[in-house]
């Protein structure tokens, strides 16, 4: 589940953007150089080319260490994701309910005044706000499979981001992910029956 959501949100940044990520152009992680080969394929015009960096935050030492490599006044998506509630249904089904975290930000200088951060806000708002509206329109595309039933469900929400280690100001959108046995688990359950 976590290289589809990789795979779908690399589309809103810039490719060079997405191309960043690989710091190291090689590894011995199976999955890897085919991430790698999808990024290189990715079209050079990206859905929402306001947004020029790809962050995924798993590790906040090497996600901070990214975001101050970043040159300019750059914008950044950043893919936060959480945990997964699985509850069984009537049929013996699992439903679950992945916690996901989008943030679009701005990294500022270190000595932005007030004026600057107030732009910056705004214009990561928008960006946030047009993010949500893709999100959903591809909520019920079937674009991350046939087992996700909603792709941003029901109730979610957009709060104000600061993070001062990178002088980062902008909005994170937090909802939840709805699917049908997200990680297959009954598949798996199967095979390890006599």
């Amino acid at each position: 589940m976590i290289l589809e959501l990789l795979k779908y949100f690399a589309k809103y940044p810039t490719k060079a953007g997405v191309l960043n990520l690989f710091k190291r152009g090689e590894s011995s992680i199976a999955g890897y150089a085919e991430l790698l080969s999808f990024a290189q394929a990715l079209p050079a015009t990206s859905v929402m080319p306001g947004i020029e960096n790809y962050v995924v935050a798993s590790d906040i030492d090497s996600t901070k260490q990214l975001v101050a490599g970043f040159v300019g006044v750059p914008t950044y998506l950043m893919l936060d994701y959480g945990e997964i509630v699985s509850t069984p249904n009537q049929r013996n089904t699992l439903l679950d309910n992945m916690r996901l975290a989008l943030t679009v930000a701005m990294r500022l200088s270190d000595t932005a005044d007030l004026i600057e951060q107030g732009l910056a806000s705004a214009q990561t708002l928008t960006l946030i706000n047009e993010l949500r509206a893709h999100l959903m329109a591809d909520s019920r595309n079937s674009v991350l499979g046939t087992f996700v039933s909603e792709f941003i469900s029901g109730q979610h929400t957009i709060v104000p981001f600061e993070w001062k280690d990178t002088s980062s100001i902008g909005w994170t959108l937090a909802f939840t992910m709805d699917a049908t046995d997200m990680l297959d688990v009954s598949t798996l359950r199967r095979s390890l029956q006599p």
